[in-house]
């Protein structure tokens, strides 16, 4: 189960922890994990992904074009990549939003984010 409540910190440059450690422990903490179990954390994005692709379809359709590993990825087998350090505070704050309106902008900083990483 995922944790939509929680308020991600990793990115808040006054934070005393790294802010890479800060993001282990935090995605850990959004799928309610004390340790990385990927049994669950794939079943959980797989469940994520089929409630939410139709809003990242658009997104998920462009990292599929354009990421930079040599195989061929379909766009929710690049779901995942929305939960990397650069994209998951972006991410998570979409899931998370219960405002449609909240959704679409932060939809639009990630669709930024990506094409700025793609460059």
């Amino acid at each position: 189960m995922y944790n939509y409540d929680l308020i991600l910190t990793y990115k808040y440059p006054c934070n005393d922890i790294s802010s890479n450690e800060l993001y282990k422990s935090e995605f850990l903490k959004a799928f309610n994990l004390t340790e990385y179990d990927d049994k669950i954390i794939s079943d959980t994005l797989n469940n994520i992904y089929f409630k939410q692709k139709i809003l990242f379809k658009e997104i998920l359709d462009y990292v599929s074009k354009n990421h930079n590993l040599k195989i061929t990825l379909t766009p929710q087998e690049c779901f995942p990549i929305l939960f990397s350090w650069e994209f998951f505070y972006i991410t998570h704050s979409c899931i998370s939003s219960k405002n449609m309106h909240d959704k679409n902008n932060f939809l639009r900083v990630l669709w930024i984010a990506l094409k700025e990483k793609k460059n």
